[in-house]
């Protein structure tokens, strides 16, 4: 255990008190009260390689097709995996950063227009604020 300061009185109290000894502060107050902040980092995207996914995605969907004629499940195939392409490469053009949720730790993508990140993992919102995600309370 250690020592911490109550944010009332200043005091120093116990950190697993739930309540300042001094003057009745509930340090459940203070928890909840705290914003978390992580940091955003630039997303640095590659046109040129997001270019060349959507051209090989193009001709591997022109080559779906003909295998549609011939053999049917093998030009399904193709066909879907040169949609993935065609999605990966307009995904490199898109301006974003890369960041940790504050509340649950894993990474997101947010676009450098939004203000706020809903989070894929925890469902939960925060926002961004000078190259930061802070918790919303």
């Amino acid at each position: 255990m250690a020592l911490v300061s109550c944010p009332e009185c200043g005091k120093e109290i116990s950190d697993a008190a739930r309540s300042c000894p001094h003057c009745g502060y509930s340090m459940r107050e203070a928890a909840a009260s705290q914003v978390k902040r992580t940091p955003l980092t630039e997303k640095t995207p590659s046109r040129g390689y997001g270019l060349l996914l959507c051209i090989f995605g193009m001709v591997a969907a022109l080559g779906g097709l003909l295998f549609c004629l011939f053999f049917l499940p093998l030009g399904i195939i193709v066909l879907a995996v040169s949609v993935m392409m065609i999605l990966a490469g307009v995904e490199q053009f898109k301006d974003a950063q890369n960041g940790v949720c504050p509340y649950c730790g894993n990474s997101v993508t947010v676009p450098l227009k939004d203000l706020t990140c809903k989070c894929p993992h925890c469902h939960k919102t925060s926002t961004k604020k000078d190259n930061f995600l802070e918790t919303i309370d």
